[in-house]
């Protein structure tokens, strides 16, 4: 059950953060707007305003991370190349300091 919970949790999570998922929120909340008899219109589209909000927020954060994560693996093969390259000069000056010796 704890596998179907997890799937579940994870592909909705995938969904919510989608931008078909604002414009679908987006229209249902307008919707109401139709039917101005409906007296609580102006309470109903303030809570649905924050429903909208949430997948675009979700998508600007998941390409917020998604460049985070290119800069990280980026710097971290940089900083690798700069290990190996003072490795190779510990080597050397090993090698130079065993010679004097």
């Amino acid at each position: 059950m704890t596998k179907v919970n997890n799937w579940l949790a994870l592909h909705m999570t995938l969904a919510a953060g989608t931008v078909w998922c604002f414009y679908t929120f987006f229209v249902l909340c307008l919707l109401p707007l139709m039917f101005p008899a409906y007296q609580a219109n102006i309470l109903y589209v303030s809570n649905c305003f924050q429903l909208v909000l949430l997948p675009i927020i979700m998508v600007g954060q998941n390409l917020l991370g998604a460049k985070s994560e290119a800069r990280a693996e980026q710097d971290h093969e940089m900083i690798m190349g700069e290990f190996a390259e003072i490795k190779e000069m510990h080597a050397e000056l090993k090698t130079l300091v065993e010679g004097k010796v």
